[in-house]
């Protein structure tokens, strides 16, 4: 993981949360529209098969987590024809990340103050000036503000996906539809490489976009022919300082991630990659196993501090890890280092969502039917307690998985260590 993906996937659930928090508003009656908009919006979705338009919505999802990883293999051709470093090229995935990552919460607002096709259409109507302006930008300031105008209009795509899919299909094909659209949540960022690296062979980072200008176009003909009102329309209140506070929050998380990785750089050249990856994983460790402990009476400040000792964890592996495999490869092979490392990223960030969100959803439902007959079910504390149970055993399987990753690392280390040349001391 490293600052691309933070968001995200912090993004991400890609629409999980965001489903969550538009039900939260539904039951506690957080919402101000009138009962006509929500008949409409019954009436509009049942004439209208749920096939076409989970086609147009699973497609427009596709598309949006295709286009987060496109530029992973293309950014040292923009770095040679744009003239800039490094650091600057990494705010085409980072900047990208962090608009996605605010849009997704806003969307649990959106959806229920836009009609589907609305809110589709305009926001593929978004994605569509952003990628336009991509093509053409001449500058690398443009060409960043058109990829996170571009995300502007992708971070609402999978979660208007997803609340749509649930609301369209009968509670008991749930568990049907949502294995589909975790497969798109799946698919798409680990193709997005393959792609572009397979046209990079024959033309230049700007026809990545360009390919993306016509599927756009029909998605959004599409969407305005066959969706309509899906998810009533009850206008609720926003709240603004929410809205703030999240983005500064994101975007705090984003900057404070690209600072460590810096720092755990220099760190790199003077202790070396092994004991700082060592550090690393140790310190992810050891929050992990802190993070299952936090319960509904945790200080948020407590919960906060925890978060960020793993993110420190996880800057001390990131950048000595990608230092240290690329070393090991010629210069002509870097190339293909580089693109090898980001997909895997992207395929770890892609599974790592829907794999925790339904170890947390199990072990919530495993909480619940063993307390079946508590007298207490379906009170506040009964509900925090079965999603407390569900994050505990998240973060346990992520403290496992990350033990795993130590062994794996010290097991190779040794095997480098046996391999290097022996010195004959006289």
């Amino acid at each position: 993981m490293d600052a691309h993906t933070v968001d995200a996937r912090t993004g991400d659930a890609r629409g999980m949360g965001t489903m969550r928090a538009t039900e939260d508003a539904h039951a506690t009656g957080d919402t101000h529209g009138t009962p006509s908009c929500a008949s409409h919006g019954a009436s509009a979705s049942a004439s209208r098969p749920p096939t076409a338009i989970m086609v147009v919505l699973l497609t427009g999802g596709f598309l949006s987590l295709f286009n987060e990883t496109i530029l992973n293999v293309a950014l040292s051709d923009i770095m040679d024809e744009l003239r800039v470093d490094a650091s600057m090229v990494q705010w085409l995935s980072t900047g990208y990340v962090l608009v996605v990552a605010v849009m997704v919460p806003v969307s649990a607002f959106l959806v229920r103050t836009f009609t589907t096709r609305q809110l589709y259409v305009g926001a593929m109507g978004v994605f569509l000036l952003g990628t336009a302006a991509a093509v053409v930008a001449p500058t690398f300031p443009l060409l960043l503000a058109s990829r996170m105008v571009q995300a502007g209009g992708t971070g609402l795509l999978a979660p208007i996906m997803i609340d749509t899919a649930l609301s369209i299909y009968p509670r008991d094909r749930h568990g049907f539809i949502m294995g589909i659209c975790t497969a798109v949540i799946l698919v798409g960022p680990s193709v997005g490489p393959i792609v572009s690296g397979a046209i990079l062979m024959v033309a230049d980072w700007r026809a990545l976009f360009a390919l993306l200008l016509v599927p756009v176009v029909v998605c959004m003909v599409a969407g305005s022919l066959v969706l309509g009102s899906s998810i009533p329309v009850t206008r609720p209140r926003i709240d603004g300082l929410s809205i703030v506070l999240s983005t500064l929050g994101f975007s705090g998380l984003v900057y404070a991630m690209s600072v460590l990785t810096v720092v755990a750089g220099r760190l790199f050249d003077r202790i070396g990659a092994r004991r700082l990856m060592t550090i690393g994983l140790i310190v992810v460790i050891v929050f992990l196993v802190v993070m299952a402990t936090v319960g509904a009476s945790t200080p948020v400040v407590v919960i906060m501090l925890v978060n960020m000792g793993v993110y420190v964890g996880i800057a001390l592996i990131w950048s000595p890890n990608q230092s240290n495999a690329l070393a090991q490869l010629s210069m002509g092979d870097q190339t293909d280092g580089v693109s090898l490392i980001n997909t895997f990223i992207q395929m770890g960030s892609a599974l790592g969502t829907p794999l925790f969100v339904g170890i947390m959803n199990s072990g919530r439902e495993s909480f619940t039917v063993a307390n079946a007959e508590s007298g207490y079910r379906g009170s506040a504390a009964f509900v925090a307690r079965a999603w407390q149970s569900g994050f505990r055993n998240a973060m346990v399987v992520a403290a496992v998985l990350v033990s795993l990753a130590a062994v794996v690392t010290a097991i190779v280390d040794h095997a480098a260590r046996r391999s290097e040349p022996s010195v004959a001391v006289v």
